[in-house]
């Protein structure tokens, strides 16, 4: 107890306490915001570096604890007890209900306890329960394929189900009768992809798949990435654009003009892309470009999540440190993210109104996505051949369900896929119209492998 103590002998063990209080930004300290406190010195004699620290909370969200029966039979009574539930400070709790969906039923609340009447089940809900139930036990339902397209014997047949897919895949919804009939007089394939890729259910659908891959919730704000990438899909221009658009496009999907603070970062800068993805010391932001973009894997092992408890984000980048395989990317670019903060808002001063250096700090020698702020990660990151090849595969698991085998066999479509795109200006639509016309794509199967006889000696 002291700068000039190591240990009490356990003469006050259990009553010590730490308690902890803003000390260098007074200012924006704010009692409603979560703060992560940490506790770094040597322990014991011997100078380990743990020592056991319990953190209690002056105020904390209830912890729920709620008892009900798993089924009841119509018309008995259904009591839901949330006695239980308590605070780590044991303050006194009050409680209010709300149903929130299910047939309507008549409440009646006692404090911590609600009470109602199992109600009746509708005989249509019942029978829609049990349409869903038979639909996603079938097998043509939870695969990508149908497995029948690879065993139907009759050509046409085969080319319906094809059709079914692809309309699946590319407007949600199964192919109309019109459609049919047009397959049946000797429409090709490749005209049907063709026909869905100019359609206003093509762009619709479409927007919808980008929206969950990143992750919007549907928000104007949220929705402005997505509103970007696929006005980059719609109009055939670069997808490199997704990164390196020097625009936005507002909610009647028109091209606008941004900040020049912006610069040439696409996606990357827009408030809603960056919402719920703070920066540092989290790294999370820079996690989810580097996976959603560059297809980086990160693997936090709990050996990993032990060891950077305390650490900063200089060790992180320490060439020995267990961190460095994952942090040699992820320290470097949440530097260059310093000037956005987490809600997405523009600032050329941290809260103690210093400059912010948004360079990757010089942190890495090898760091290949070098320079100042997100415009120079972005306009690096998107020459790199990793982020087209994520892009393919991010699109080929929209339609098959998993990433392409690039190294494998299905490494010559991979190479027409990259062919093909660098002819028509790296446009969605020359991808999507290889992959859908391929063979992997049409059967399920891969290529056969090219024999090459050896010569005699």
């Amino acid at each position: 107890v002291g700068p000039d103590r190591y240990e009490d002998k356990n003469a006050k063990k259990g009553q010590l306490h730490l308690k902890y209080r803003p000390s260098i930004r007074k200012k924006s300290w704010n009692s409603k915001t979560f703060y992560r406190p940490q506790v770094g010195f040597a322990a014991k004699r011997h100078h380990e570096t743990r020592t056991p620290v319990t953190v209690r909370a002056e105020a904390s969200t209830p912890i729920l604890n709620v008892r009900a029966p798993r089924a009841a039979h119509t018309g008995a009574k259904v009591t839901v007890d949330a006695n239980g539930t308590f605070t780590v400070q044991h303050s006194p709790l009050n409680f209010s209900w709300e149903q929130t969906e299910g047939p309507k039923v008549d409440l009646k609340t006692q404090g911590a306890k609600v009470v109602f009447e199992a109600p009746p089940r509708d005989i249509s809900e019942v029978a829609w329960v049990a349409l869903g139930r038979a639909l996603i036990s079938h097998p043509d339902f939870l695969l990508t394929r149908a497995p029948s397209i690879t065993k139907v014997k009759d050509p046409l047949e085969k080319r319906k189900l094809q059709l079914v897919k692809l309309a699946l895949d590319l407007v949600g919804r199964p192919p109309s009768s019109v459609e049919i009939v047009d397959l049946v007089k000797g429409a090709k394939h490749e005209n049907m992809v063709e026909y869905f890729l100019k359609s206003e259910e093509f762009k619709k659908f479409y927007f919808h798949r980008v929206r969950l891959y990143l992750e919007s919730q549907g928000t104007p704000s949220q929705d402005e990435p997505v509103r970007l990438w696929s006005y980059v899909a719609y109009n055939d221009l670069p997808i490199q654009e997704i990164l390196t658009a020097d625009y936005t496009v507002n909610e009647k999907f028109k091209k606008v003009k941004r900040p020049a603070f912006h610069g040439k970062s696409g996606v990357l800068t827009t408030a809603g892309f960056i919402e719920g993805k703070p920066g540092l010391p989290h790294y999370n932001y820079s996690a989810q470009v580097a996976e959603k973009f560059l297809g980086y894997v990160f693997e936090i092992t709990p050996e990993i999540e032990a060891e950077r408890a305390g650490s900063t984000a200089i060790s992180t980048t320490a060439e020995g440190s267990t961190c460095y395989s994952c942090h040699k990317i992820l320290t470097p670019l949440a530097h260059q993210r310093l000037r956005w903060d987490d809600k997405g808002q523009y600032r050329k001063l941290d809260p103690n109104g210093e400059p912010i250096d948004q360079s990757d700090h010089g942190l890495v020698k090898q760091y290949p996505f070098k320079g100042e702020g997100m415009e120079a990660f972005a306009l690096k990151a998107a020459k790199k051949e990793r982020f087209l090849r994520t892009m393919i595969n991010t699109h080929y698991i929209f339609f098959s369900g998993r990433e392409m085998r690039i190294r494998d066999d299905e490494r010559v479509l991979y190479r027409e896929i990259w062919d093909q795109m660098k002819k028509e200006n790296h446009s969605v639509r020359s991808m999507l119209r290889v992959m859908l016309n391929s063979k992997e794509y049409l059967e399920g199967l891969p290529r056969p492998k090219i024999e090459v006889a050896k010569e005699s000696s």
